[in-house]
């Protein structure tokens, strides 16, 4: 006896961290290839061995080599002490001595003459002065200056205000403590504040008024940004240039200072301006103002900037001269390791050689690659598992529908990889298919007599998506139909249908029965579960429709008894199938109104079957109609009339199912 169920699913895929048992199905085991396998994987344990010490020296003499680079690299480092060297590494060196042409490099007098020039010094490159054009706009700041002179914002002004600015300071700088505090007293003299005084006050510091002060502030601020950038020191000294520049340099930077301060006593003219207005405010007058020179600025900074360029001219040229006098030494210092590397590099050589015998072998002898080859092929033939991995794989493959998850061969079992790596996390429908597959496949097992055999199969298909129902149910076929017995246990309906389809119609069918677990309470309110033949309708009818046409066709075909009790249901039933004719042979209609008018059937028929199932299978409050039996069995007839009309296989087919069942 065998049983699949969720202990099994459990039991052996579980978490999968543990190994899967191997099914021994093709071939037996072979006592003379087992001693050979034994032989050759002592040989190539002598081999990994022999590999291992190999690729050991091999990085002995890999450290050695780096040791001498990295030893060679600080030496040039100490003796080239420029910039551009700061970084010179290990690497550098390796890249350098790459690229080594002995027949290049200096000699020992060479060498040293090169290391006396590099003594001499260099100037830094200077840094260009900013060029003031995108900083300095002077026609917006003079008319700026000039528009806020003439903008009166005071509607309402008092006129002592107006003609005391120390007054009107004092006085707005007291509206701001008071508008924090209660307005009712002044805090100076203790006394009531006036209620016409106040109203006077705000008026005359309206809204316009703030916002003109504001533009003023921000003007103001902008003016002093930009004398504070002018009067930012020029950090250049005569001896940051070559002699050849420095008497150019300090008159042009003359030149420049002065222009700046030119400029600047302009800009604190505009900005004494701007205080007083903010003290006259609620007047509008013209003022007389200096333009800003700011041509002969950017004059300046152009020739300034000029000789900048020229002496960093020379210092590029320099370091050129420089640079190749560094290079000379690099290469010089290099070439005193040539030997030391050379005799390393054919030690490496060796080494690399006996590496590539102990992996890839030759004529003679095999190699690691080649002996590990033979000893799987060898094992393979010894264990079938391997070639079970490849059939379990494949049938995983077909029931899942997708290629990620394998039965991989280890040792004398399998285990489940997902992209190579061993599977983690399965979901709950990837464990109930590796299982089940696992199961059907160790029903071959040469071990295992099926022929003899009982089988229970508890719900295989639990979390399996609907493509994989149909797999499941083709392997259940295939994989069980040579048992003794086989017991089927299902929840799911469309499972159900699919066995009842298989057995319920084959040759033998008087070989298999269907039974179902039904619950009730009995008279302790106790739930009680009993076995009891599985349900008729269950069993013949293969879908809803065929079991309401079923109702309508028995009662149609023996007549009832007359009765309109007998035939109170049956409006509701034949307008469900009517329904599900016309959604199939006319679709596009959003309407069963619409579906009738579309189907070339009689006209009459068509509204008496409308009418009937419309008004009998709805609540319309209305009495009970005596002639509801006559009319129900009358519209019965139109319906099938119209069904083997329209689409007679279909109702040949209804048919066949309804006479099978009443049968």
């Amino acid at each position: 006896i065998r049983v699949f169920n969720s202990d099994y699913v459990e039991a052996n895929v579980g978490s999968c961290e543990g190994k899967l048992n191997p099914i021994y199905i093709l071939g037996q085991d072979n006592n003379a290839l087992i001693a050979e396998i034994e032989n050759d994987e002592k040989q190539l344990a002598e081999l990994k061995e022999k590999h291992s010490r190999a690729e050991s020296e091999i990085q002995d003499k890999s450290a050695e080599k780096r040791k001498i680079f990295t030893q060679i690299a600080t030496e040039i480092k100490t003796k080239v002490v420029t910039i551009k060297w700061g970084s010179y590494n290990r690497t550098k060196a390796i890249s350098a001595y790459e690229k080594l042409n002995l027949e290049s490099t200096i000699n020992d007098s060479e060498y040293h003459d090169a290391l006396a020039s590099l003594s001499q010094p260099a100037l830094a490159l200077l840094a260009e002065i900013e060029d003031p054009q995108t900083t300095i706009k002077p026609n917006q700041i003079e008319a700026l200056v000039r528009e806020y002179c003439k903008e009166n914002s005071i509607t309402n002004a008092i006129s002592d205000l107006q003609e005391n600015s120390t007054l009107l300071s004092w006085i707005e700088t007291g509206m701001d403590i008071h508008r924090d505090i209660k307005f009712d007293h002044c805090e100076f003299c203790k006394q009531p504040f006036p209620e016409t005084r106040k109203e006077a006050l705000e008026q005359h510091f309206s809204d316009s008024d703030a916002l003109l002060k504001q533009k003023i502030v921000s003007l103001q601020n902008s003016i002093a940004e930009l004398v504070a950038y002018l009067t930012d020191p020029l950090t250049y000294r005569n001896t940051d240039f070559y002699t050849e520049f420095q008497n150019s340099s300090e008159e042009k930077r003359t030149q420049l200072i002065t222009v700046r301060r030119e400029i600047c006593a302009t800009l604190d003219n505009y900005s004494n301006l701007l205080n007083e207005k903010l003290k006259r405010r609620g007047e509008s007058y013209p003022v007389d103002l200096s333009p800003i020179k700011a041509q002969p600025l950017f004059s300046a900074v152009l020739e300034y900037n000029s000789i900048i360029q020229q002496n960093n001219a020379q210092t590029s040229k320099f370091n050129e001269r420089i640079d190749s006098l560094e290079t000379k030494v690099e290469q010089y210092l290099l070439t005193t390791i040539t030997k030391e590397i050379e005799t390393i590099g054919i030690d490496l050589e060796k080494l690399e050689a006996t590496t590539n015998l102990l992996i890839n072998g030759d004529e003679k002898n095999y190699g690691i690659a080649k002996l590990t080859r033979t000893i799987l092929e060898k094992k393979a033939t010894v264990s079938d598992s391997h070639r079970g991995a490849d059939s379990l794989t494949s049938k995983l493959e077909t029931f899942l529908g997708r290629d990620e998850l394998k039965f991989e061969h280890e040792g004398e079992g399998y285990r489940i990889t997902r992209y190579g790596r061993a599977a983690q996390r399965l979901s709950e429908g990837e464990k109930t298919a590796v299982a089940f597959i696992y199961f059907a496949t160790t029903l071959s097992d040469r071990d295992f007599d099926l022929a003899q055999s009982i089988l229970v199969i508890d719900d295989p298909i639990s979390s399996l998506d609907s493509n994989s129902l149909y797999q499941a149910f083709g392997f259940l076929k295939t994989e069980t139909k040579e048992a003794m017995q086989v017991f089927y246990l299902t929840h799911n309906f469309d499972f159900l249908k699919l066995m009842l389809n298989w057995l319920g119609h084959r040759s033998n069918k008087k070989c298999s029965s269907f039974w179902m677990l039904n619950s009730s309470l009995d008279t302790a309110q106790i739930r009680n579960t009993k076995i009891t033949e599985l349900d008729k309708t269950l069993q013949h009818c293969s879908s809803e429709v065929s079991y309401l046409f079923k109702i309508i066709y028995k009662f149609h075909s023996d007549g009832g008894d007359g009765t309109i009790e007998s035939t109170y249901h049956l409006p509701n039933v034949i307008r469900k199938v009517m329904e599900s004719f016309l959604e199939h042979n006319t679709p596009r209609a959003d309407s069963m109104f619409k579906q009738l008018k579309e189907l070339p059937f009689d006209e009459q028929k068509k509204t008496a079957l409308y009418k009937y199932s419309n008004d009998l299978s709805h609540p319309t409050l209305s009495n009970i109609d005596p002639a509801q039996a006559i009319e129900t069995k009358t519209n019965i007839g139109h319906l099938f009339e119209m069904m083997k009309t329209i689409a007679p296989a279909y109702f040949n087919a209804l048919e066949h199912e309804a006479k099978r069942y009443i049968a």
